[in-house]
Formats: structure tokens, sequence, C-alpha cells
């Protein structure tokens, strides 16, 4: 779908001609409807991307790719118990999509349900072996489980599939920060710095390891 292809490269006003143009054709057909959701999602517009997935739900009640969609927006959203049961519904639909079982993952995480989160993402990963996300969110639930040697080893394997991903690096330097290896902590906020320097947060856990180990200048430069 050259919608589709556009909205992953970033083009979206482009991809949101080639849905409209789509949807023009088809208004009725769901996965016309549910791209041009995706679209929406990613430019953050969670209002017409819940109102996209929402019409073709209307038409296909049973449609699983709408219901992921629609879990997404809320649970963006923070409508966690709507996005928890979105997920359920596409799960009981299709128990092999590991998007579904991922997207519980992360709603289980939010609500503080540590071990169904963990089972979710770990479906997820038996499903998708590849599927970097599941991994990262694997390995976070773990982070917040205290069992940090084995949030490191998950961390560590999703960059071998994903070197690219500043996410997967910062959370492999909070997991080193916890077991208190901080030169490696270090290297990982710098890693997910240089990938991604538009986000503070690597920048100032970078500052706060300084500070602890006494770079008082380099430490508190790092928050201005």
């Amino acid at each position: 779908d050259r919608g589709n292809a556009l909205t992953e490269i970033g083009r979206f006003k482009e991809a949101l001609d080639s849905h409209n143009k789509a949807v023009a054709l088809a208004p009725n057909a769901p996965q016309v409807l549910t791209n041009r959701g995706l679209t929406f999602l990613r430019l953050k517009d969670y209002t017409a991307a819940l109102r996209n997935y929402d019409e073709a739900l209307k038409y296909t009640p049973n449609f699983p790719n709408a219901w992921v969609g629609r879990g997404t927006v809320l649970f963006e959203l923070r409508r966690n118990d709507e996005a928890l049961a979105a997920f359920d519904r596409a799960i009981a639909m299709r128990t092999e999509m590991a998007e579904a079982w991922y997207g519980r993952g992360n709603v289980l995480s939010d609500l503080g349900r540590n071990d169904e989160a963990l089972r979710s993402f770990e479906k997820a990963i038996a499903l998708a072996p590849g599927m970097t996300m599941a991994q990262g969110g694997r390995g976070s639930v773990l982070a917040k489980m205290k069992r940090h040697d084995e949030a490191l080893a998950v961390f560590d394997y999703a960059i071998s599939m994903k070197p690219d991903l500043a996410g997967l690096w910062s959370a492999r330097g909070n997991a080193l920060l916890d077991l208190r290896r901080y030169d490696e902590a270090l290297s990982a906020y710098e890693k997910a710095s240089a990938l991604q320097p538009d986000v503070a947060e690597s920048r100032f856990s970078e500052s706060f390891i300084r500070l602890l180990q006494g770079d008082t200048e380099r430490g508190w430069k790092g928050y201005e």
C-alpha cells in the first residue's frame, strides 16, 4: 500500500493524500480506514486516528487490525481499561497476532500488572522473535521487577537486532545504573544521545552519573 509506505518514511501529508483517495474509492473497506488511522496515529492526531478505527469497526466489527489500532490510540490517551479490552478483542479473534500481545503488554505494564505484562510480551516474542519493541517491553518489565541482570541481557539482545534505536540504549543505561555499573551506563546514555540528540532524558541521565562520579562541571552543564 502506497500510503503505508509513505507513512513508514515519514511523508505523512502524501500518505494521507493517498489514503484519502483509497477511502473515496472504497469508503467501507476496513483495511483502507485502518491504514489511514495508522497515519493519524503516527502524527499523534489521536482523535482522527480513533475516528478512523471506529469507522472501520462499524463496517467490520471483527477486524482485528482495527482493534489493535484502537487499543494503541486508547493507550496513548491513557484510557487503559478500554485499551486492554480492545487488545483482548483482537486476541480473541486472532490469537497469533503478535502486535495485539505487544499492545496488551504495554497496557498491563502501565497498570503495574507486571507478571501479566511479562507473559504478554513473551507471547509476542514467541510469535515474532524479531519484534524489537516487544523485547524492549520485556526488558522494561524485568527492570521494574528488579530483575536487572535479566533486563540487561534482554536489552543487549534487542540492541544486537536494532542497534540504532535510542530508546534501547537509554533502557540499557537504566539497567546498568541500577546495577551501579556507572561507566557502562554513561556510555549507553551517550550512545542514546548521539542517536537522538533532541531527547532530554538521556542527557539528564548522563549528567546524573557525572555528578555521582564527582564531575560537577560537566554534570551540571547537562541540566542547563
